[in-house]
């Protein structure tokens, strides 16, 4: 079996982030979600998760800025 990852969805659309995060939870992995940029970027910085899926166009701001807050903030964090 793969190693479990602890892994952050950032997606405004709870339906769609939903969905990825109930496939991943079954794969074995542990989830986070965020609805916006302010709150990815809080957990990020207090969960340090393995990978973080964002959605680009986000309300608050692009998940570009995301990235490079990711970027800035840890070495370890894979994002897509």
């Amino acid at each position: 079996m793969a190693a479990q990852a602890k892994i952050l969805i950032v997606d405004d659309e709870r339906d769609s982030g939903g969905r990825l995060r109930q496939a991943l939870q079954r794969a074995g992995h542990t989830c986070l979600a965020a609805f916006d940029a302010n709150e990815a970027i809080q957990l990020i910085d207090a969960e340090s998760p393995d990978l973080v899926i964002t959605d680009l166009s986000l309300p608050d701001t692009s998940g570009i800025e995301i990235i490079r807050h990711i970027r800035a903030k840890s070495a370890t964090t894979q994002s897509s």
